[in-house]
């Protein structure tokens, strides 16, 4: 539920004067609801025209040397289906094996995330050892219904649930969403709670919600209206999915047993699909007006990725820079990202401070299809540490390397190639396949040796 979650702590968190005594209470609730992982990861490339990288470096800028660090703090081996999901990422920490981690990824037909896994190295096993895992499930308008959480018991070998959320979707004869109940599951009494519910309400022919109520349980079990938003508008559209609930223009007012009072007023540009300018405004109950608060820019490249954004805070009419935050990126003559560098810069207390990193990308094939197409198939896997690993290709290879987690070429064959290349002294673990086929084609796998 990452989208309304979102909304949720910008419509609630920064409530005005008026109804300051009720803002502890907002921000514990929607801090409740936003506890949940998020299911997204930085490796979707969304925008990406072309090709997928093989490997990513990840250099952390130095501000005492001035420059980036001479080795990458870590690399990522990421790997996508032929869909471009990416279904699995491998991170490797030169200087710390102890927290080089795998993530694995499942979906559904919607293209959205059904399973996730999280495996730490474990130096003892020198294999991965699950962490936790999540399950998210979807009605077959695929929206969230249900999202579980595990962790991974190793002395039972078991995955052992942790937390539960359900999501109570109600839909009107024309199929549009009307409410959403949020409920979470009690482990201990292993029955449901609920407390928040949001509410949409059409007008006439509309697919689009013009009004958005969010009620409380009280302690008789009733449900009462306690946040209202009105003038809604969808500059980036409403599918009727809970999961892209972001209105760009909205007035939030609050109930306080008596009346409805002002809040909060948010309002935003949206060009070529992209929200390029944003202002939020709290009621002040003196002046009895909206003051503006908070307002951020964005710029976005001809590959529709974030290339900048500034954020400010405004007190009395007088802005103050919070944050500014640039992305450059460089791009191959296919439209491969070959390097992203981000600066970002906060400002507190007449202070600031700078965070940098750069990722330099590579590429051992021509795109996507390529990749999966070029995929290296070895066997057995697992391979006994004193047996022999063949390659399944109807390819001729003319060269082999065993690759460990930090890069070091452990072993090379040039021969044996047909006959089965010995594993013979190679330690227990993980370990990168490259093979170069005699026409000059790529080739990447994954053993393990045990």
């Amino acid at each position: 539920m990452k989208n309304i979650t979102r909304v949720l702590c910008l419509t609630f968190l920064c409530v005005g004067a008026a109804a300051q005594g009720q803002t502890n209470h907002f921000k514990d609730r929607i801090q409740k609801l936003s506890q949940h992982p998020t299911k997204s990861n930085d490796l979707s490339f969304q925008a990406k025209k072309a090709m997928y990288p093989d490997s990513i470096e990840h250099y952390s800028f130095d501000p005492f040397k001035e420059s980036y660090e001479s080795d990458p703090g870590n690399t990522s081996f990421p790997s996508y289906d032929v869909n471009g999901n990416l279904i699995e990422n491998i991170t490797v920490f030169v200087s710390n094996m102890s927290s080089n981690r795998k993530n694995t990824y499942q979906y559904d037909a919607f293209g959205e995330t059904s399973e996730s896994i999280y495996y730490g190295w474990s130096i003892q096993d020198n294999d991965w050892e699950p962490k936790n895992k999540s399950l998210y499930y979807r009605n077959d308008k695929g929206a969230d219904t249900l999202e579980d959480y595990y962790d991974y018991n190793p002395l039972t070998t078991q995955w052992e649930l942790q937390s539960r959320y359900g999501y109570g979707l109600s839909y009107g004869s024309t199929n549009l969403l009307e409410s959403v109940i949020f409920k979470q599951y009690d482990m201990q009494s292993n029955d449901w709670n609920s407390s928040e519910r949001i509410r949409f309400i059409y007008q006439g022919a509309d697919t689009e919600p013009f009004e958005v109520y969010l009620d409380e349980l009280d302690s008789q079990g009733v449900w009462q209206e306690m946040i209202y938003g009105s003038q809604l508008a969808w500059g980036l559209g409403f599918n009727g999915n809970i999961n892209d609930f972001e209105p760009t223009i909205y007035l939030i007012q609050e109930w306080d047993g008596m009346d409805w009072l002002p809040a909060e007023y948010d309002s935003s540009i949206v060009d070529n699909g992209n929200i390029i300018e944003s202002y939020s405004y709290s009621y002040d109950a003196i002046s009895t007006s909206f003051v503006l608060d908070y307002s951020r820019f964005y710029q976005f490249n001809s590959q529709g990725e974030q290339v900048y954004s500034l954020d400010l805070s405004w007190d009395s009419g007088i802005a103050d820079t919070s944050s500014i935050e640039i992305d450059s990126f460089i791009y191959g003559s296919n439209g491969e990202r070959l390097e992203h560098v981000n600066a970002r810069t906060s400002f507190f207390g007449g202070n600031s401070m700078e965070f940098k990193y750069k990722e330099i990308y590579y590429y051992g094939n021509t795109g996507l299809e390529a990749k999966t197409q070029l995929n290296l198939q070895v066997y057995p896997n697992p391979v006994a540490s004193q047996g022999l690993l063949y390659i399944h290709s109807m390819a001729a290879m003319e060269q082999v390397q065993l690759i460990a987690l930090d890069g070091r070429i452990i072993k090379e064959w040039k021969t044996e190639l047909t006959t089965g290349m010995s594993m013979e002294g190679i330690e227990h673990g993980l370990y990168f396949i490259r093979a170069m086929d005699q026409n000059g084609m790529l080739y990447s796998g994954r053993v393990q040796v045990k």
